[in-house]
């Protein structure tokens, strides 16, 4: 019975990760918060995905291969391009990140912060604004 069950799960993690990121995700819910694999819409906790992510509103850390787009993030973001489209509180680590509101720090190539004043909006290396 261990076997099979083992063996389910590597099957939906394989086919998560795998698949197109769009195919929706694996939730392991507790209490509100847990794991999301894949494509949440919403979700509070630990997020991954392997290429692409596309979230609503995100609270808790989302790691992901390659792009990741958001509304609203608090928390972590990482990927080569991070794109939280209204408020980002928290850090992005990334090859490219950008918000129109950041509180908090972002570090990669290039940070774009557009809250921040003018001459201080897209840094390279460590982008900031508290």
């Amino acid at each position: 019975m261990r076997k099979i069950i083992l063996l389910i799960t590597a099957l939906c993690l394989s086919l998560t990760l795998t698949g197109p990121s769009l195919a929706g995700s694996l939730d392991i819910p507790v209490r509100g918060a847990g794991l999301s694999i894949g494509n949440s819409r919403t979700f509070t906790g630990l997020g991954v995905s392997s290429a692409v992510a596309g979230v609503e509103t995100l609270q808790g850390a989302l790691i992901t291969g390659a792009y990741l787009k958001a509304h609203y993030a608090q928390g972590l973001t990482t990927g080569a391009y991070n794109h939280v489209e209204d408020s980002m509180t928290g850090l992005q680590i990334g090859l490219f990140n950008r918000t129109k509101n950041l509180h908090g720090v972002q570090i990669g190539l290039l940070n774009y912060a557009g809250n921040n004043p003018s001459g201080l909006k897209w840094l390279p290396g460590v982008n900031a604004h508290f």
